[in-house]
This record gives C-alpha cells, sequence and structure tokens, in this order.
C-alpha cells in the first residue's frame, strides 16, 4: 500500500497551504473530506489529526463546535523543528 510520505512534515505543510488557499478563494475552509481528497488520504481522522496538531502548535485557529471554522494564519513557521510553534517568524 503506497501512503503519502509525513515523516519530515512534508504532508502538515500541504494540508497547510491547501488549507490557505482554499480560504482565500472561498473565504471559508475546506471539509476534512475535502482535504481528504486533495492530499490523497483515505482517513479522515488522519486529516483531523494533522490539523489538531498545527491547532495547538498555533498554526490554525479553529471554533471547537462548529463545522469549517479552521482558519490558516497567513506565515507558516518551518515544521518539525523543534521550535515553540510561536509567531516569531515574521521573514515573509
Amino acid at each position: 500500500m503506497n501512503r503519502p510520505d509525513t515523516s519530515d512534515g512534508s504532508m502538515r505543510n500541504r494540508i497547510y497551504a491547501y488549507i490557505l488557499s482554499y480560504q482565500e478563494r472561498g473565504h471559508y475552509a475546506p471539509s476534512i473530506r475535502d482535504i481528504c481528497l486533495a492530499m490523497g488520504l483515505k482517513s479522515t481522522s488522519t486529516v483531523q489529526g494533522h490539523i489538531d496538531r498545527m491547532v495547538r502548535d498555533g498554526l490554525l485557529v479553529k471554533w471547537d463546535g462548529h463545522s469549517r471554522t479552521v482558519r490558516a494564519k497567513p506565515a507558516m513557521p518551518a515544521v518539525g523543528g523543534g521550535g515553540s510553534g510561536g509567531q516569531s517568524d515574521s521573514s515573509l
């Protein structure tokens, strides 16, 4: 079974970029299933796990209990570097 490589955070970067471009075009967030389809993933729980980690790390904002409320912050710091996940990277 071929699975997308997520070992270096590349899937997380791709999901983040997809959410950002989707909300720029449609002014709302994609559904979990939209993200699965775009990333070639079958498991919604995999995408949900990536989203939960990005929310925890401050890359996304989400209103609990509401659908399609995930919002990407405009600049994403490098993923996987053991940093604080903060917003100190403003080099873009």
